[in-house]
């Protein structure tokens, strides 16, 4: 029986919403567990207090790979935040006395995890990428079971026990209603684009859906455009109100969103992919040059290795974006993916997180 389990982790919304996801399936089976989540004060923080979940900070940041002088002070303060955030952690598992310690990567799950690895707590780490993070690689080897969210990642870790897991994701995405959508946004029944920057925006798909939404709506496209809020006021601005062009800083009805899309152009981020894999929506997959270790190619690869997505380099988006998408509308490009997809075996994610943690427990 679960009663208690802390989960960490954290740093960008890639962390925390398979986080969120995993609470949510082991409460709707058991509905009195407690759950404790233990990371940064940083984004995750206003995510956690949305979803009503308890969460304690501890003292942590990460490596900063992009040297300059106030990032040379930053990291140089490492060492006497490790060694804090250790002694809040034991603080944490002393006090709240969990059955498992559950990682889902980033920086603020490595104090946590191995504390509780020295206190013999059973522990458990969910990679999300294809490319597993610093974090995860380093504690691997030391945890009870690490749970993979991209079959890929395999070969890249090293440790006492792994299982092919994929990513949990939010149940209400499979309950999109298109109808619904197009009639809030005043679109109408035909070819839909969504383009996806992740949760901040992304500035290179953002330039290029700029130079070619006019002549997307003008070849019969309708655009939903997630540009990200520190890009909407600008856009909004360069953008004629156009029939047909949704521009809007975050989509809130994701669900509904997926369901109207024929076609989706997104970042390569672990969670996106293992959206679009599990409701077999074709894709053009751009990866983010600007992640450490290039994960968002490795997550990509899952998709496109097995032709089941299209992908494009950063730096060739604007060039060869329209292109693209008129050759996947005229030469049935389209069916080709959505075959592919169709042909993708998926494991049963939910029942795998959920046995594999229970039995540790017990």
């Amino acid at each position: 029986m679960l009663n208690k389990i802390i989960i960490t982790g954290g740093g960008t919304g890639g962390h925390i919403f398979p986080a969120i996801a995993i609470a949510n399936l082991l409460k709707t089976h058991y509905p009195n567990l407690e759950i404790l989540f233990v990371t940064a004060n940083g984004m995750e923080v206003s995510i956690l207090q949305k979803f009503n979940y308890p969460y304690q900070n501890i003292w942590i940041s990460g490596f900063y790979r992009q040297l300059n002088f106030k990032n040379i002070l930053r990291n140089l303060t490492l060492p006497l935040k490790l060694v804090i955030s250790r002694y809040q952690a034991q603080n944490i598992l002393n006090n709240f006395k969990p059955q498992i310690v559950i990682g889902v990567g980033g920086y603020a799950a490595y104090p946590t995890l191995l504390q509780a690895i020295s206190m013999k707590i059973p522990t458990v780490i969910q990679e999300q990428n294809a490319y597993p993070g610093m974090t995860n690689r380093m504690l691997a080897p030391k945890v009870d079971l690490v749970l993979l969210g991209n079959s890929l990642a395999a070969d890249k870790l090293e440790c006492k026990r792994k299982i092919y897991s994929g990513n949990p994701v939010r149940r209400t995405i499979f309950n999109g209603n298109k109808t619904q959508f197009f009639e809030k946004y005043y679109l109408e029944d035909k070819p839909t684009l969504l383009l996806l920057g992740g949760s901040l925006g992304a500035k290179t798909l953002n330039s290029a859906m700029l130079n070619h939404h006019s002549t997307l709506l003008n070849e019969g496209f309708q655009i939903i455009w997630q540009c990200g809020n520190i890009y909407y006021d600008k856009l909004k601005n360069q953008i004629k109100k156009n029939k047909g062009l949704v521009l809007l800083p975050f989509i809130e009805d994701m669900a509904d969103a997926y369901a109207a899309a024929d076609l989706i152009i997104s970042r390569a981020g672990a969670m996106s992919v293992s959206e679009i894999m599990n409701l077999r929506k074709p894709s053009i997959l751009v990866p983010s040059p600007n992640v450490a270790d290039n994960h968002q190619t490795f997550n990509a690869r899952s998709l496109a290795d097995y032709s089941a997505a299209i992908t494009l380099p950063d730096h060739l988006l604007n060039e060869k974006l329209l292109q693209q998408i008129q050759f996947l509308f005229q030469q049935n490009g389209l069916a080709q993916l959505q075959k592919q997809l169709n042909l993708l075996k998926l494991p049963n994610t939910d029942n795998i997180i959920l046995n594999e943690i229970v039995n540790l427990v017990v």
